[in-house]
């Protein structure tokens, strides 16, 4: 499968200093700008790309808006250790531990465990897009595409992916769809998206400041707000 080479592995989205944004409506129009500015060169490199007969975007239990992905790999001889070491890194990056790239890919949550004996390997997440723009969500530049080889690298199926080969968002759309198995059933308590629960949180925060503030106290005393303290009261 061709690959193309790494231009510029500085190059990176700046998802902490996005995330300082105040506002989760905000912050959400800043990711979707930021989506769009890219689109040009998604759609350029998703019409170009030559996706094997076999790619199925469609994979993947729904629940709501939550689609669930599960992918199973084997892990190189000896490579066990340096792979819980690249996604322990992996975890700490800013692509995947900072508001703005939660809200920029949809991601509800996400495991990593190596199980049989740190053998084999299981990637586990939830999101709320579809297949194709979630990876495109994921991996818009070479950084972070390259944040990917460095774990990929470790896996049987990935072939010469790594540092010195780094993968396309094609490329790795092509290898999770390969390694992908539907669940056979998908449970979730709840299917709001990410947005939504980001939103529901600065509710919660807002209408707590509002409880602890003495100025308040007469308007809370309004009929019409008895429904959110009995809320609040329990």
């Amino acid at each position: 499968m061709e690959t193309e080479a790494p231009r510029n592995t500085n190059e990176k989205i700046d998802y902490k200093n996005m995330s300082k944004v105040t506002g989760t409506t905000d912050l959400r129009d800043a990711t979707n700008k930021l989506r769009e500015s890219l689109s040009e060169k998604t759609d350029r490199a998703n019409k170009d790309y030559k996706f094997p007969d076999t790619y199925n975007p469609k994979m993947g239990l729904k629940v709501g808006n939550v689609t669930e992905l599960r992918l199973f790999f084997r892990v190189k001889p000896g490579h066990a250790e340096a792979l819980k070491q690249e996604l322990r890194k992996f975890k700490e990056s800013e692509e995947r531990n900072s508001k703005a790239a939660h809200l920029m890919t949809g991601i509800q949550d996400m495991t990593c465990t190596l199980f049989d004996n740190d053998t084999r390997y299981l990637h586990t997440t939830e999101f709320d897009t579809e297949w194709d723009p979630y990876i495109d969500d994921s991996v818009p530049t070479d950084k972070q595409r390259l944040i990917y080889a460095n774990w990929l690298q470790h896996l049987v199926e990935a072939g010469d992916f790594g540092p010195d080969n780094i993968p396309t968002a094609n490329d790795i759309k092509v290898l999770f769809n390969q390694q992908r198995e539907t669940a056979t059933v998908f449970i979730r308590t709840f299917s709001d998206t990410v947005f939504e629960q980001y939103r529901m949180h600065d509710l919660k925060k807002a209408f707590e400041e509002v409880l602890n503030d003495p100025n308040a106290e007469e308007a809370l005393h309004h009929p019409a707000l008895k429904p959110l303290l009995d809320l609040a009261a329990d």
